[in-house]
């Protein structure tokens, strides 16, 4: 095998394994990612940005959350 074609293959290994390990943490930590779809929370957050949510008890929110 030509040495190009093996680092091309551990590359797509290696990237491949992140994306699952990174798939599990978001599962065992209850986490949800979403893209947002339009400016309506500009400037804080853009259109296209990722986020991470998670879920919690309506009496654990405060002002500002």
């Amino acid at each position: 095998m030509s040495r190009l074609r093996l680092l091309v293959l551990n590359a797509g290994a290696l990237l491949g394994g992140l994306c699952l390990l990174a798939v599990v943490a978001l599962w065992m930590t209850g986490s949800r990612p979403l893209v947002v779809q339009s400016d309506s929370m500009a400037p804080e957050i853009a259109a296209g940005d990722l986020l991470l949510t998670r879920s919690v008890e309506a009496a654990d929110l405060e002002v500002g959350d």
